[in-house]
């Protein structure tokens, strides 16, 4: 995280001999950037603690302002509300760049986040009956697998390998840095008024605990986990556990994000 912050920092014109230069004028400029790229609430404070941490080793502490003066929202507690998205014929129609295309229909088939349906590469995450997620394409590093499991999804997967032609090429153009091309990524997407995208991570979750629980989630209308039966709940925890994963995310508890309680 300190590593991506540097990068960020230079990036940013800001090329700095040491971390013991950094001042209170770069952590404004750092959680403005940060904002841009569209980080939530909580890795927004996960990237200030970080550095905020970094500069009491210097004894400079009060360099990283409070979250507050930073006008860093509080974390969001899980709600209700089904934050899914569809990805409709209408939106792929908008899209007249084959990569971009490609990735956000990943992001639909296989709840993929961004950077992942951006850095990937199909001829290696391509593991026969599942989808290898490399941890230099994962947020924290984590490597995983997908389930491939309907035809949808393995047209996908042999359309991108078509598309890139070679093994090592991922979903970016060979000539553009991820971070450029994620900014134009995202400018694009917002032109062709296709928002939300978040979304599609969301409806893909639902779907599988559907499948995997055989109920609707409560975020589409089904019971909460108070309210179903002692059995279903062993089956309700278990499905959670295995979504969790496929989603890359070490805890189950975030699964209510997406699904609900």
């Amino acid at each position: 995280m300190l590593i991506n912050t540097a990068n960020t920092l230079w990036s940013m014109g800001y090329k700095l001999d040491s971390a013991k230069f950094i001042r209170t004028r770069h952590i404004y400029k750092l959680v403005e950037q940060w904002k841009i790229n569209g980080d939530g609430a909580g890795t927004l404070r996960n990237k200030t603690a970080a550095i905020r941490w970094l500069m009491e080793k210097f004894n400079k502490a009060q360099v990283v302002p409070s979250n507050s003066k930073l006008k860093i929202p509080k974390r969001q507690h899980v709600t209700n509300e089904d934050k899914s998205r569809t990805l409709t014929k209408e939106d792929l129609d908008k899209i007249n760049k084959p990569l971009r295309k490609m990735s956000l229909r990943g992001q639909a088939l296989f709840g993929l986040r961004v950077e992942e349906s951006l850095k990937i590469q199909p001829f290696v995450a391509d593991q026969g009956n599942r989808l290898f997620l490399k941890g230099s394409w994962t947020k924290g590093g984590r490597e995983r697998y997908v389930p491939i499991l309907t035809s949808k999804q393995r047209e996908w997967l042999e359309e991108a390998k078509a598309l890139v032609k070679h093994k090592g090429n991922s979903l970016i153009p060979q000539d553009t840095i991820y971070k450029t091309y994620r900014n134009t990524v995202n400018q694009y997407f917002r032109r062709k008024n296709i928002c939300k995208t978040h979304g599609l991570r969301h409806l893909y979750a639902q779907e599988r605990y559907k499948v995997l629980a055989g109920w609707e989630c409560p975020a589409k209308g089904g019971l909460s986990r108070k309210q179903l039966s002692v059995e279903r709940q062993q089956i309700d925890k278990a499905t959670r556990l295995q979504i969790s994963g496929e989603l890359g995310h070490g805890r189950i508890q975030v699964l209510a994000q997406y699904i609900s309680k």
